[in-house]
């Protein structure tokens, strides 16, 4: 297994995270996306995110565009939850 993981090459993914209103891990996708562009990552918000959500992002600038449907407030931080999935 471990030999199959290291052969493989390296994919792009968006990860999404749906919280609890106490900040508990309540849903997870994963997307891989060719690149870091407004257009990789608008089909999965479109998917799986709505427009009335919160969202918190890090301050990667493909997410610039989607402020404009999206409440996305862009924080740099380490997002705790990510590393408890």
């Amino acid at each position: 297994m471990w030999m199959n993981l290291l052969l493989m090459k390296k994919k792009k993914a968006l990860i999404t995270v749906e919280l609890t209103d106490n900040d508990k891990v309540k849903r997870v996708y994963i997307g891989f996306i060719k690149d870091y562009s407004e257009k990789s990552l608008t089909p999965i918000f479109e998917e799986h995110i709505s427009t009335f959500a919160k969202i918190i992002t890090d301050k990667w600038r493909g997410y610039e565009p989607l402020k404009e449907i999206y409440k996305i407030k862009q924080k740099q931080a380490n997002f705790k939850q990510l590393h408890i999935i």
